[in-house]
């Protein structure tokens, strides 16, 4: 009797136990079912943003870079194009859309970056292109970005033999005189095979380049100054000859343009009467 009522006990118990761990399983099931709300998310629009700034520089003949990043990028939804002001043209023109380039020019081409970033290139950058360049998200609701693009042209200064700035020469024949171009600064980049031939004279009436011969009374002699570059053009025993139009250039980037005047005897009167007359009479005090 007594082993049967402890066995009827352990029965209860277990079923008590098994009860229980149901219970506990429903309410767990129950909770597990139970619907959790999203968490809300905020829409925001796409942002565009250039981590070089607004305001851009670069100098001639470099290759640009300019970036547009999009916060907030969709791909399939946004497309991104870019377009170019310029004083020449102050309408804006079409460079590209996506990955198509839209211009005929070789030296302008688009890819991304990583994600979310935009880049136009311009190779060789000329003057022209400077001007703005605006960046354009096209979707519902379409977002402009602005940047300018400056082109830094280094820049030419022709002095006479005694240092003073001019684009005009006048001497008296049988003189000898000295003309320099100077450059402000030469960049790093430009492909300069030698610095000998970097800064060249030409005369413009007949486009021939003069050359280096002191036995014909013309010379040459170029020199680095600061970060630039000066080159120096004798001439002696001048000629009416000589007279002329005279360019000094770094072919294919920059050039400029002096004339040179050779009288035979006093100044003209036309020239007595302009700021050119003290030239005039220095030229002569220097051959005294």
């Amino acid at each position: 009797m007594i082993m049967e009522g402890c066995f009827k006990s352990l029965v209860i118990i277990f079923i008590l136990v098994i009860f229980s761990d149901s219970k506990r399983l429903r309410v767990r099931h129950k909770h597990r079912n139970r619907s959790t709300p999203p968490a809300p998310t905020l829409d925001l629009p796409p942002v565009l943003y250039s981590e070089q700034g607004r305001n851009i520089t670069y100098l001639l003949g470099e290759t640009v870079l300019l970036k547009c990043t999009v916060l907030g990028y969709k791909q399939g939804v946004h497309t991104v194009s870019w377009t170019r002001t310029t004083d020449r043209n102050l309408n804006p023109t079409a460079l590209t859309f996506g990955s198509k380039v839209f211009i005929a020019s070789s030296r302008i081409s688009v890819y991304t970056e990583p994600l979310d970033t935009w880049v136009l290139k311009v190779q060789r950058v000329e003057a022209m292109d400077q001007g703005i360049y605006d960046c354009h998200l096209n979707y519902d609701k379409p977002v402009k970005m602005s940047l300018y693009l400056t082109v830094r042209v280094p820049k030419f200064t022709v002095l006479d033999g005694f240092g003073r700035n001019l684009n005009d020469q006048f001497y008296q024949e049988g003189s000898s005189l000295e003309i320099c171009c100077q450059l402000d600064i030469l960049p790093s980049f430009w492909n300069v095979t030698s610095l000998d031939e970097l800064i060249i004279w030409s005369r413009k009436e007949t486009n021939t380049s003069l050359i280096n011969k002191p036995s014909e009374g013309i010379s040459i002699h170029a020199e680095s100054e600061g970060h630039g570059y000066v080159s120096r053009l004798a001439i002696t025993q001048a000629s009416v000859s000589d007279s002329g139009a005279y360019i000094c250039s770094v072919p294919g980037y920059v050039n400029t343009t002096l004339t040179l005047s050779v009288f035979q005897d006093k100044v003209p009167a036309a020239m007595a009467a302009s700021d050119s007359n003290d030239l005039w009479t220095n030229s002569l005090l220097s051959q005294s």
